[in-house]
């Protein structure tokens, strides 16, 4: 029997309430998610070849495309498949929390990834479908697992398999996982020096997988481009605050992320007056030097996509908070109550950043509305007739639509938006396919329990 000890309680408040609203959130906002860029691509992927689709061998995307493939198996209708699919995140991340509260102990590690989900999160809630958050949920459960203290020999070795699979497929998740991944590690190996054998030799093990994540398997074209931008962005820091990144998001950190910017220097004073230098000296240079590769990396990228990393850097603010601050007040009414603050003001910025995304379900709603009064199922738009400032990028367009149209007006209709038609128009006369910004897909390669297409051309999309 699960027993809640007192101590624990402002932090399974804090989580339970706190996930329950990203689950209302996933299932009220599901088209929101659902139009933007890789979760419709994805899902489409999925569900036409019922299998689970890992690009860049990003296995721990099996765990979320889990309930809704299970869901397109025994043929459920699109919609559940979809809604299943946008509620694996936030309940990825609450099984954790539950895991590490209540199965292995560690309150303070469960409250820290309670705040990484919430404190530099917005557009990031939305443009769900990232591995990236998934891995670095995972370390969490890394340092869990370490840290458990078993009972037998048998269990030790157990749980350190386990702990070696989660790094594994941690790092896998996404390249930049690393750097969250190793201040994880060297916060713990700072807090806990008697264990420093342990954390050696973990050190060890984490130093040969990497080696055989970056060095000894070659290395998907997508994620060596994304690593060569970095390593060249290094040129950039002559010139760091001209970058338009930087320029664009410093004020985020006032108007948007100023939760996280508050109890970043409330951290850091408590840190200074319960004087732990080297701790405050590792978070401050882990939340500093992440925001900088971010920026090099991606000098010119939307707020949605850094967001999307920049959420690791909340883990820089949250750790201290929980194992330094919050024991710092000694009232657990007081923490209930902080961290209740915490998620109310953090929920209504997540919600309020719903407006982008439903402009674009809203832009979506009116160009099926237009393929349906010019009659036909399969469309080419010009990108230059899109409104691409909320677009952003074409190459999910064809399965946006596909998905949207088939649950929402029982027919299913593709718009592919193209920024280059002219290279289309020779494929715009086969019959059994639809084009899309990758070529076409036929229709024997669509899974025909949901996508059902007539033999026609493709039209232009007046």
């Amino acid at each position: 029997m699960i027993l809640l000890k007192e101590k624990d309680c402002p932090t399974f408040i804090a989580g339970l309430i706190g996930f329950s609203i990203l689950l209302i959130f996933s299932i009220v906002f599901l088209w929101e998610r659902v139009l933007f860029l890789d979760f419709s691509f994805y899902m489409f992927e999925m569900v036409r070849n019922a299998d689970f689709y890992h690009p860049g061998n990003r296995f721990v995307a099996f765990i979320n495309q889990a309930p809704a493939l299970l869901a397109v198996k025994m043929h459920l209708p699109l919609y559940w498949v979809l809604q299943l699919h946008s509620i694996s995140f936030p309940l990825f991340h609450l099984i954790l929390f539950l895991l590490l509260l209540f199965v292995f102990k560690q309150r303070e590690l469960a409250l820290a990834l309670f705040l990484f989900n919430f404190l530099l999160a917005s557009d990031a809630f939305y443009w769900c479908e990232s591995e990236f958050p998934q891995g670095v949920g995972l370390i969490f459960l890394f340092v869990a697992l370490i840290n458990y203290r078993a009972e037998s020999i048998t269990k030790k070795i157990l749980l350190a398999l386990v702990a070696v699979f989660i790094a594994i497929t941690a790092f896998w998740a996404h390249p930049l996982v690393l750097l969250p991944f190793g201040f994880v590690f060297l916060y713990f190996f700072v807090q806990n020096k008697r264990l420093f054998l342990q954390f050696i030799l973990w050190g060890i093990v984490l130093l040969v997988i990497l080696w055989v994540r970056f060095f000894a398997v070659k290395t998907v074209a997508y994620e060596a481009n994304k690593i060569e931008s970095g390593i060249n962005g290094v040129a950039l820091l002559s010139n760091f605050f001209s970058l338009p990144i930087v320029i664009k998001s410093l004020p985020w950190f006032v108007k948007d992320y100023w939760v996280f910017s508050v109890l970043g220097i409330v951290t850091a004073i408590v840190l200074a007056v319960k004087k732990q230098w080297t701790k405050l000296f590792i978070c401050s240079v882990y939340v500093i030097g992440y925001y900088v590769i971010v920026c090099i990396s991606f000098p010119y990228s939307e707020k949605f996509y850094v967001e999307n990393l920049w959420v690791a850097m909340s883990i820089g603010v949250a750790l201290p908070f929980a194992y330094e601050v919050l024991p710092f007040l000694r009232s657990k009414t007081l923490a209930t109550v902080l961290l209740l603050a915490i998620i109310t003001l953090r929920s209504f910025v997540i919600f309020n950043g719903h407006h982008h995304f439903t402009d674009r379900k809203i832009w979506w709603n009116k160009a099926l509305a237009a393929a349906e009064k010019q009659g036909g199922e399969k469309f080419l738009l010009p990108a230059d007739k899109a409104p691409m400032d909320i677009i952003h990028f074409s190459f999910s367009s064809a399965a946006e639509s596909i998905l949207y149209s088939t649950v929402k007006y029982g027919k299913t209709i593709c718009i592919s938006i193209e920024p280059d038609i002219q290279s289309k128009k020779q494929l715009m006369n086969i019959q059994d396919a639809v084009i899309t910004e990758y070529g076409v897909v036929k229709y024997k390669d669509l899974n025909s329990v949901y996508f059902k297409f007539k033999n026609a051309p493709t039209q232009i999309l007046n």
